[in-house]
């Protein structure tokens, strides 16, 4: 555990090198050697160590209270221990035995030891519900993608028709026509099942 803790807080929140690069020296080493037990590559430790290390700062941003009296090393590990769970399963998903086994392992290996609480766990889930919205999103075309934006920004249909110099009827159909194509497109995805 980190000596100062509030002091640790407020620097990681601030994206603070001095913190932070010290925080991945401790823990890549273990993450690395965690993912590789489990089939996974160092290109795939190095990405489970990002998306970790951005739900943990969302999770210390925002939800700071939850998680002031434990410890952050083993907070940490339950986090990217959880993600590489739900990747795994999507994994697992796809290539039969090999991995059902490993994934067997890992899921006998989690369960009982869960070091982080639901709050992390929904985080996780949103991450990659995010992440599968996203894909699926940028296969879009261009102005769909810029018709749903704007839509998630809560701009008006009239706005949005100014600039995309469309009528209101246009809009509309071309808005109902992007969502129906992204939810088809998404609901196609062969780990959709895993998000719902």
């Amino acid at each position: 555990m980190h000596d100062n803790y509030k002091e640790f807080l407020i620097k990681f929140i601030k994206h603070d090198k001095s913190v932070i690069e010290p925080f991945i020296a401790l823990h890549f080493n273990l993450l690395a050697n965690f993912v590789k037990k489990f089939g996974g590559s160092k290109q795939d430790a190095e990405d489970l160590m990002q998306d970790a290390l951005y739900v943990l700062y969302k999770i210390l941003k925002f939800k700071k209270k939850v998680i002031l009296e434990k410890n952050i090393d083993e907070y940490f590990r339950g986090i990217y221990r959880n993600i590489w769970y739900y990747r795994f399963r999507k994994i697992e998903n796809d290539k039969n035995e090999i991995k059902t086994i490993k994934y067997d392992k890992l899921e006998s290996q989690l369960s009982g030891t869960l070091l982080v609480d639901n709050n992390a766990i929904d985080e996780i889930k949103r991450e990659e519900r995010y992440k599968l919205y996203r894909k699926h999103l940028l296969k879009l075309g261009k102005n769909c993608q810029k018709v749903l934006k704007m839509t998630q920004l809560g701009l008006s249909n009239k706005a949005m028709a100014e600039i995309m110099d469309y009528s209101m009827d246009y809009l509309y159909k071309k808005k109902t026509l992007c969502k129906k194509n992204l939810i088809e497109s998404i609901k196609n995805d062969p780990y959709y099942e895993n998000y719902i």
